[in-house]
């Protein structure tokens, strides 16, 4: 059947109908816990559970659609376009919780006694543990992107074939070949020569087994087995893992020391408006943080699988998003570490000269 639209019409699927049941059950759950009942801490929990597996079908499903290339342009346009908003929601929900900070934090009421954070509250050393997180997350940053960078710079020959395989068919101009090569120009001289020699010789190896006409077609990206595939990107692939592992395990550990701090704090959540804050803010902030590593790490596993396709370029929408969010987490612990640890505290530059000492 001819197709009239760029859409790709999914089967029906019971995954959104059993998460959202599975949510209200959350909700329940989460409400018959504050409201002392016996049951209501089991029902959060076995929901929650559900909760992820139906979410991990559902994604398993949208992963196929994507390996069997029933995702056209206009399909992964309108995914990263929902995943934006999706981002900006986050946004709003964060600037909430910054602006019950602010209010409590420029003018605190008389019930706290006209001083921010109130009397009788010992908060954290922000030189201690939350200083060493901010190097943790700002580092996992900084080593995500540069997986970023080398998945982008192994796609590269990939994408001059596809292009010189359409110029053959489409009639490409120089001119028009330039232009599409733009979102790649930027990473091809450093690595040109290495690509080059890399690619002559699968090439080669293809007009020697399959002749000069069909070597093109022997190069695509889909008849090329593990071992050729392999054989073209382990210039990248050590840098790609090493940093990828740095990455998870640096958000992982994030996750752990924050859970220190709360073991190791003075104050709860019901302490004055100040705990409320602290824990409201931090305590979503680290939840984000661990959705955010579980996206990283099944990325991950696709990458080892080989299911990262780098062919044809963008290699994989879910990495887009998932380098996004991450950076989203980034810049929200940035706030958070500068206006409810950093600003207003007297600093102990002590503890941080004894903690650097230990190390």
């Amino acid at each position: 059947m001819k197709r009239f639209h760029p859409w790709h019409l999914v089967s029906i699927s019971p995954w959104p109908f059993y998460v959202s049941f599975a949510v209200l059950f959350v909700v329940l759950g989460f409400v018959r816990y504050l409201h002392f009942f016996s049951s209501g801490l089991l029902t959060f929990c076995i929901a929650i559970v559900f909760v992820f597996c139906f979410l991990l079908f559902w994604w398993r499903d949208v992963i196929r659609e994507s390996i069997l290339g029933y995702h056209s342009s206009q399909v992964k346009f309108s995914l990263r376009f929902g995943f934006v908003l999706f981002i900006a929601s986050e946004v709003m929900f964060f600037f909430g919780i910054f602006w019950t900070l602010f209010y409590y934090k420029l003018s605190p009421e008389i019930q706290i006694g006209i001083v921010w954070p109130p009397e009788a509250i010992f908060t954290l050393n922000p030189l201690d543990v939350p200083l060493l997180n901010t190097l943790i997350l700002v580092t996992s940053g900084v080593s995500i992107t540069v997986v970023h960078h080398d998945i982008v710079k192994s796609s590269i020959p990939y994408y001059i074939v596809d292009l010189l395989q359409r110029k053959h068919k489409r009639g490409y101009t120089k001119v028009e070949i330039f232009e599409r090569m733009k979102p790649v120009r930027r990473f091809m001289l450093p690595f040109a020569i290495k690509n080059i020699v890399v690619g002559a010789n699968i090439f080669m190896k293809g007009v020697r087994k399959n002749g000069s006409l069909n070597a093109l077609n022997w190069f695509r990206y889909e008849r090329l087995d593990n071992q050729v595939r392999y054989f073209f990107t382990r210039f990248y692939f050590f840098d790609i893992y090493f940093f990828f592992s740095m990455t998870l395990i640096l958000a992982f550990a994030f996750t752990g020391l924050q859970l220190q701090e709360y073991w190791e704090a003075s104050f709860q959540i019901k302490t004055s408006v100040y705990g409320s804050i602290f824990y409201f803010s931090t305590g979503f902030h680290g939840l984000h943080v661990l959705l955010g590593s579980i996206f990283l790490f099944v990325c991950f596993v696709r990458f080892l699988r080989y299911q990262m396709r780098s062919y044809p370029f963008p290699f994989s929408d879910g990495f887009w998003m998932a380098i996004w969010y991450w950076h989203f987490v980034d810049v929200v612990w940035l706030g958070l570490y500068f206006f409810l640890y950093l600003w207003g505290e007297k600093l102990d530059w002590s503890s941080l000269i004894e903690n650097f000492a230990l190390w």
